[in-house]
């Protein structure tokens, strides 16, 4: 069967996000997802679920000196490293797959610095995160870019939303396919030798509004209790995310 999951998505876990796993099981199956992978920031979710016919598979996002790394299918606990290779290390040593999350995000960044960047690490990592609803709102074609490199490096590649609210959810996806006819018998080791073997293709279902972006940064800052200075950019962000367009990568 084909599942349709979402590959990033965030919790209540995260120093961003409110939502708990009942709210993320609840927007997945509004929308016609078969799961979802819990990758919050630097807290590792380690136990595989199915909640009320919802997969929720265990997964991590990881910041390091080269961007984010997603640890998917994770069956123990991953430290919080921020040095890429320790990160990615930590990820397969607790049974995950270490793909390298919205590479293309950054405005100011060029093209042909990421490609290589990309080039030089794709041994050490198990694909590339190509289909990122949010990072489009920051690069207009950051996921084109990335298919590309993908393509161009022959990685196995990955979708989700990044969602931080229940609205984002499903926003883009990976179909996987597995050898099974029910959610019900799909196991960790099922997921992890689909994904590895490249039986997958990644969809964008909808566009992510600026709105949800500006939800999670103002939970950001409320829950960490930011100082006056950070609410100052905090408003100064939200005036260039609806006033500035998406930039385009050269």
């Amino acid at each position: 069967m084909k599942l349709k999951l979402d590959l990033h998505v965030h919790s209540e876990k995260s120093f961003d996000c409110v939502q708990s796993l009942d709210d993320i099981v609840k927007a997945c199956k509004e929308r016609g997802i078969d799961g979802a992978c819990i990758c919050d920031h630097d807290e590792s979710k380690t136990d595989f679920e199915i909640r009320d016919g919802i997969l929720l598979i265990p997964g991590v996002e990881l910041s390091t000196e080269y961007g984010h790394i997603l640890g998917l299918f994770l069956n123990s606990p991953v430290n919080p490293e921020r040095d890429f290779e320790k990160a990615v290390t930590s990820i397969h040593k607790a049974g995950g797959l270490a793909f390298f999350a919205h590479p293309f995000e950054k405005r100011k960044k060029k093209k042909s610095e990421t490609d290589k960047m990309l080039s030089d690490v794709i041994s050490r990592i198990d694909g590339i995160e190509t289909q990122n609803s949010r990072c489009e709102l920051f690069v207009k074609n950051g996921n084109d870019c990335a298919k590309e490199i993908a393509r161009k490096l022959g990685a196995v590649q990955v979708g989700g939303s990044d969602g931080h609210t229940k609205d984002e959810i499903g926003n883009s996806i990976t179909e996987i396919e597995v050898d099974t006819d029910k959610v019900e018998k799909v196991t960790l080791l099922m997921l992890k030798t689909a994904l590895a073997d490249g039986k997958t293709t990644v969809e964008k279902i909808r566009t992510t509004k600026k709105s949800a972006i500006v939800k999670s940064q103002f939970i950001r800052h409320k829950k960490t209790k930011s100082e006056i200075r950070k609410w100052i950019k905090y408003i100064a962000f939200v005036v260039r995310l609806y006033l500035l367009p998406g930039s385009v990568h050269k």
